[in-house]
């Protein structure tokens, strides 16, 4: 009992059994494919699959339930098993050729023949597997004892080996056919108890459903090979693979699935049954699918109609005779296109007359044609016409004339081949016109005969117009017709002929071609679409379109994509660097940096390694990752080098040293990234900025408010975030919260970044602060005594400006922000630097006096001498060594912090700078003198007082003055006072002595002075040269004692002007070297000319002499110096600047003036 019906473009034919269908087997190559089931009726019954007629001659009774079918590999035997045991039938007459109960407890499950047809296996659910002899029916092998019931067993394609599986144990393992051993032992999930839960492939590889997957295993090791996810079955699931091992159908309860091997994608639709289904079989040629459950029922399904055409290997036969028949000694040269062997295999047929002759010229004719050797070909075409006018004959002779060049007849004789055909043969032949119209030139009438041919063509002759069709729109250049008619052709796998090959590589090369110009074009999307069409062509050389792909994925950031096709490369030729090239690309995209260095690694191996000595010197253009790491740790170390010593690692709050935090960066994806993404050339300049990024750290600046959490406080709770909860701790915290939102990694704070337990560390700390602060990515100033909201005013009039390393903390960083104390910006200023606010700048430089542009972009150099002093005059200290230390940057000194030593700190930076730069208006000061040297003060505060300036004189005066003396001084005596000033060495210190270079003025009577103002300590001196001065000191002196006493003038840079610049001479001795001058240079001792300004004229000697002694003449500030008892002097602070007013008299020898280098204690 059968039914036939249609269900959308599948064709479903239905039989009714009449009972429940345990077991399908299709019988082995033949026409017509027929099959065999059975099941609760226990009878073997075989039907025809074309139309579900049963065939057999007899009835096939087995005595019992049957649970397995099988058909011998040679058609000669059908077996079943069961409840019964097992039976056997000859496959021709029907007839029972075994039968015999079982010899064992439990029924048979499963049944399977050997691949030669002599032997077949039963497993049973007592436990056993054994092998018997076809068709005595002996027992050859067994019973393999299992620790389950055994649920299936399956000959390998060989018959060397047979798979068992048993459910409750989940395993399967796999036997020696011919001797029994164990071999491999495989344990899967959840096995089904099914007679076919595996199968085995072509190769010799086990597929299993089970636990809601294919896997895909090793039958020799056991090692899982693939495996994919399906819909889960918790019953029944059964398994068949394709003849060609292409597809695998799949039953799983109810439904029915297909799933590609290849790439494990589900493909055609899934079957639905209204019963479990418990088998299902395959045809030899896979063309019909049959299924049988509970429905009572057989359902078979013409796989044609639900699946792509590439999955079928088969033709259908035919009675027809081809338009030209080829030898199978021919084929094979015909196919590799070797033309010349062609023709002389084809010669030696026609002279043993294996084929009429006319035939022969024919094909001879095509294949000189190939050989381009026109006129020949057209001569055999036309001697086999006059012995016998064939179809091949009028198309072999067109083609010849189209070679000749002769395309419209070539049409007009082509006409004749119809006339000369078969009925079967028109559309062939219609369809090689079109081809011919092509070449003729009548491109268009071609691509229209083709399409007419499809409207009405069958499957076959459809599958090849549109490879013309393809192939046509090709050659004129039109990809998006080519790509549409390729669509229908894009599995070329079923066809192995040299044309189809040929047109593969025509295809592959075009499509290729349109790829890299939309490449090139940086159009992608087009061209990762034009390379997958290549591909899918399967072309014999596919690894330079994958890698091509993969880099146009890359393009498109289609990391996963990219990466697959790396891998494919490298898979069909691992020797190919260029695989890994495109691999290690992807994996830098995906972020996998250890993976891509590795696939970088590897593709400079298969450089070395490979035979193509342009790949080997090609090779020396890369760089290795642990070149590049090299070039990293270098430039690493530079880059730490000016970094602080510790810093805070705002995400987890540790404290970290250089060595710790280099660890850090080399575990962490930037430096990854860094080496394995630099491959053709060490670029300095790159890695100078990535690790300039990963190291950059922000500065805090704020006020110090009793005990803040030091180095040991966070060490000891290992992290910042760990402090308990105080205010102090909580500033810390918040500071290291701000930083990590703002995206960077390391904090600085003077509380816990500096261990002051270690005198070296925080002496290195203070030497190096300014530059930390300067180098910084941002310094953040917390103003705790600033409300939120803040107002303008708040941040000059805060505690913040008065103290003294805030100076440098404000004028050293590129990029400032000052926020309030509840962490908020001042003013609300939202700007990523407070140094582009205007309104916050001004207000800064108006607090201390300077440019905005000071603040904005604050160089060492960039302000005098007197005017840092006077910048640091205002700040102070807790600690009254910090006032000296905080400015060692700004000043570019090189003193060692030493707490302890009070003002000498103060000391030791004024005598570094005079030392450095010869710059003494360091010594213009009034107060107390510092115990370091009596010409220094013992505070900054000193450097708050405005220095004494002469009122300026024009060069009028000058001129005037000049052309006077020249009257009264001598040109050789105004030469030697020139001289004498001119050569005086720069100022230096030794021993915390002074050297000054001074113009001395000896003061011959000094008495006490009342100015009537009630002051103590004021005096009156008669001063050589000078005349009388009046000065009050800082101390009483003593008259009565006989103490000699000068007045200096020490100014020496401002007895010079700007014409006697170019001609001033500096003592051969002196010992400012070039360097120091560079690093602090004293701003009036060097001439300027302004661009607009015109140098000036030359002058002589003796007027450059006697405008310097003009300039003597002026008034000026004095230092009072006392001779000591043991050499030298000591100079007597004073309360006010002493003011000499100039020279009493006229200067008319030059022993008027004394010029010497003075040694001050």
């Amino acid at each position: 009992m059968m039914n036939r019906c249609r269900s959308g473009p599948e064709e479903l034919l239905e039989i009714y059994d009449g009972d429940d269908t345990f077991a399908i087997a299709f019988f082995p190559d033949g026409e017509p494919e027929h099959l065999v089931s059975g099941g609760s009726a226990k009878t073997v019954r075989r039907w025809q699959a074309k139309d579900g007629r049963e065939v057999a001659r007899r009835s096939m009774k087995s005595g019992g339930t049957i649970c397995d079918v099988a058909v011998s590999p040679d058609g000669n035997w059908i077996l079943s098993g069961g409840n019964f045991g097992v039976a056997a039938w000859n496959a021709t007459t029907h007839a029972k050729v075994i039968q015999f109960d079982w010899p064992y407890e439990k029924c048979v499950w499963a049944i399977d023949v050997s691949p030669d047809s002599t032997r077949f296996a039963t497993a049973s659910l007592d436990r056993t597997v054994c092998i018997w002899s076809i068709p005595a029916g002996e027992q050859l092998l067994g019973p393999l004892t299992h620790e389950d019931a055994v649920a299936s067993v399956r000959y390998s394609p060989r018959g060397d080996r047979i798979a068992t599986a048993t459910v409750k144990c989940h395993s399967v393992r796999v036997y020696d056919s011919h001797d029994g051993g164990l071999l491999c032992n495989i344990v899967v999930a959840d096995l089904s108890l099914s007679s076919t839960p595996f199968t085995w492939s072509l190769n010799g590889q086990l597929f299993f459903v089970s636990g809601g997957k294919i896997q895909c295993f090793d039958a020799s090791t056991g090692a899982v090979l693939q495996q994919w996810n399906i819909p889960c079955s918790s019953s029944f699931s059964s398994i068949a693979l394709s003849s060609t091992g292409s597809f695998i159908a799949c039953s799983l309860d109810r439904s029915i699935s297909f799933w590609d091997t290849s790439t494990r994608n589900r493909i055609g639709p899934i079957i639905a049954h209204s019963h479990t289904v418990n088998s299902l079989a395959l045809s030899p040629k896979d063309a019909f699918l049959a299924s049988g459950g509970y429905d009572k029922k057989i359902t078979l399904r013409d796989l044609r109609a639900i699946l792509p055409r590439h999955y079928f290997s088969f033709d259908e036969s035919s009675t027809q005779t081809p338009l030209l028949q080829i030898s199978e000694a021919l084929l094979e040269p015909w196919i590799r296109q070797e033309w010349t062997n062609a023709e002389n295999v084809l010669a030696g047929e026609m002279t043993r007359l294996s084929r009429p002759i006319n035939e022969a010229l024919a094909c001879r004719s095509l294949i000189r044609a190939y050989l381009r050797q026109w006129t020949e070909a057209y001569d055999d075409a036309e001697e086999s016409l006059r012995i016998h006018p064939t179809a091949i004959g009028h198309i072999a002779r067109a083609i010849s004339l189209i070679g000749k060049g002769d395309r419209r007849v070539a049409l007009r004789q082509f006409d004749l081949v119809f006339r000369d055909c078969e009925a079967h043969e028109i559309r062939s032949i219609l369809l090689i016109k079109a081809i011919l119209y092509f070449v003729a030139g009548k491109q268009d009438k071609a691509i229209s005969r083709i399409r007419d041919l499809v409207a009405t063509a069958d499957d076959d002759m459809k599958y090849c117009c549109h490879q013309l069709l393809g192939n046509m729109y090709l050659q004129q250049g039109d990809c998006v017709q080519a790509i549409q008619s390729l669509e229908f052709v894009q599995d070329p796998a079923s066809s192995q002929s040299s044309s189809f090959l040929n047109m593969v590589t025509l295809w592959t090369e075009k499509l290729t071609t349109l790829g890299d110009e939309a490449s090139e074009a940086k159009k992608y999307d087009e061209a990762i679409s034009r390379y997958t069409v290549a591909l899918s062509l399967d072309p014999s050389q596919p690894i330079s379109l994958l890698i091509k792909r993969s880099k146009a994925r890359a393009q498109k950031k289609l990391w996963v994509d990219a990466l697959e096709d790396g891998k494919k490369a490298i898979n069909l030729d691992g020797s190919c660097p260029w695989g890994y090239e495109a691999k290690h690309a992807a994996l830098i995209g995906l972020q996998r940096y250890d993976e891509a260095m590795e696939a970088f690694n590897s593709m400079l191996s298969a450089m070395e390694n490979s035979p193509d000595q342009g790949v080997r010197q090609l090779r020396e253009t890369y760089v290795s990752p642990a070149q590049v790491e090299a070039a990293v740790d270098t430039i690493v170390q530079g880059v730490c080098k000016i970094c602080p010593l510790v810093l805070i690692d705002v995400g987890t709050g540790r404290l970290c040293d250089v060595p710790e935090r280099i660890r850090i960066f080399k575990s962490e994806p930037p430096f990854k990234a860094l080496v394995s993404s630099m491959t053709r050339e060490l670029d300095h300049a790159c890695i100078l900025r990535a690790v300039a990024k990963y190291f950059q750290y922000v500065m805090l600046s704020h006020v110090w408010q009793g005990r803040e959490p030091s180095f040991q406080n966070v060490s000891s709770v290992e992290s910042v975030q760990n402090l308990d909860s105080s205010p102090l701790n909580d500033k810390l915290r918040n500071f290291s919260e701000v930083v990590r939102e703002e995206g960077y990694r390391w904090a600085w704070s003077d509380t816990c970044c500096i261990d002051k337990t270690s005198v070296t560390g925080w002496g290195h700390s203070l030497s190096l602060m300014y530059r930390w602060y300067a180098e910084s990515a941002a310094t953040l100033v917390y103003l705790a005594c600033v409300s939120s909201p803040s107002s303008p005013g708040d941040l000059t009039r805060s505690i913040w400006m008065t103290r003294a390393w805030t100076l440098l903390e404000l004028l050293a960083p590129k990029v400032i922000r000052f926020y309030d104390c509840e962490w908020k910006p001042y003013l609300n200023d939202t700007r990523a630097n407070h140094k582009d606010s205007p309104e916050i700048i001004q207000e800064l430089a108006t607090a201390i006096q300077v440019s905005p542009e000071t603040i904005t972009a604050f160089r060492p150099d960039d302000l005098r001498v007197r005017e840092k002093l006077r910048l640091a005059s205002t700040r102070n200290a807790t600690v009254e060594e910090d006032v000296a230390y905080s400015l060692i940057g700004i000043f570019k000194s090189d003193i060692q912090p030493n707490y302890g030593e009070g003002d000498a700190a103060l000391g030791h930076l004024l005598e570094e700078i005079v030392t450095r730069s010869g710059e003494v208006t360091v010594l213009s000061w009034t107060g107390r003198s510092s115990r370091y040297n009596s010409c220094l003060p013992a505070t900054f505060a000193v450097y708050g007082q405005t220095p004494y300036a002469p009122p300026p004189i024009d060069d009028g005066e000058v001129e005037t003055q000049v052309a006077t003396l020249k009257s009264t001084l001598p040109e050789a005596q105004a030469m030697l006072v020139y001289d004498r000033i001119a050569r005086l060495p720069p100022a230096r210190f030794a021993n915390r002595r002074i050297y000054l270079p001074c113009i001395v003025f000896a003061v011959k009577r000094l008495v006490a002075h009342d100015s009537g103002s009630g002051e103590e300590n004021q005096y009156r001196g008669r001063v050589s040269v000078i005349g009388n001065v009046t000065f009050q000191t800082s101390e009483t002196l003593p008259l009565e004692e006989p103490r000699k006493y000068v007045i200096v003038h020490p100014w020496i840079s401002d007895l010079r002007d700007r014409a006697e610049d170019a001609a001033w001479v500096e003592s051969p001795d002196s010992e400012v070297s070039e360097s120091d001058s560079e690093n602090e240079a004293c701003p009036d001792s060097s001439p300027t000319f302004f661009l607009d300004e015109v140098p000036p004229a030359p002058m002589d000697d003796y007027i450059r002499a006697l405008r310097l002694i003009v300039r003597l003449r002026r008034p000026f500030h004095a230092l009072l110096l006392q001779q000591q008892p043991g050499g030298g002097y000591k100079c007597v602070a004073a309360e006010h600047e002493i003011v000499v007013q100039g020279l009493e008299r006229q200067i008319v020898s030059a022993r008027d003036i004394r010029a010497e280098l003075v040694e001050i204690l």
